[in-house]
């Protein structure tokens, strides 16, 4: 294990908006992300977005950034750019996925 990174997977969920496809099919905004334990780097995103295009735009700009250093950035990124009926639910979901992070980190 030499040399390997530290990561661990967190989630965060929060209700789909009524009348989308998002919350016909799951009912829920699932945001999962795998961080580097030490610094907070998302290494990989994955959601319940239901097309294709909206899981890997949403992952290209999660990816390399930091949860807790770049919480304002992502968000304002996701605000400007990422124009979906979800957009509330997905602003909740990964704050709920960022806390858990602070959490878990709060304990060591």
């Amino acid at each position: 294990m030499l040399g390997q990174r530290k990561t661990l997977v967190v989630t965060g969920h929060a209700v789909a908006p009524k009348g989308t496809v998002l919350h016909e099919r799951n009912k829920l905004m699932t945001v999962a992300l795998e961080l580097d334990w030490e610094s907070g780097e998302i290494l990989d995103a994955d959601t319940t977005f239901i097309t294709r295009l909206c899981k890997d735009y949403l992952k290209n700009l999660l990816q390399g950034k930091k949860i807790l250093l770049d919480q304002d950035n992502i968000r304002n990124q996701i605000e400007t750019t990422f124009h979906v009926d979800s957009q509330k639910a997905l602003l909740k979901a990964l704050g709920v996925a960022t806390e858990r992070y602070r959490s878990l980190r709060a304990k060591t």
